[in-house]
């Protein structure tokens, strides 16, 4: 995740998930007013845990263009355990 929005979400607290959806497109939709990113696609990684963050953020973002999502292909899951090597 980027360092900017990683600390723009540590504010926001976790009973308030639609609040960080709405800040995560909010952020790619700011990024893409740059011309030079307009068209760029965003990766998000964002750290696979049991609350099943990954797979919401996922779902929240599936209508945006030019973005995806980090895939743990082998255990068939989005997102990042944290301790792993990316």
């Amino acid at each position: 995740m980027c360092p900017l929005l990683s600390a723009a979400l540590t504010g926001v607290g976790v009973q308030e998930v639609e609040k960080q959806f709405a800040l995560v497109e909010r952020h790619i939709q700011r990024l893409r007013q740059l011309p030079m990113l307009r068209e760029s696609e965003v990766v998000i990684m964002c750290e696979r845990n049991l609350g099943f963050e990954s797979e919401h953020l996922q779902r929240a973002l599936s209508g945006m263009p030019n973005v995806r999502h980090r895939v743990d292909h082998q255990a068939q899951r989005y997102g990042i355990i944290m301790n792993e090597e990316v």
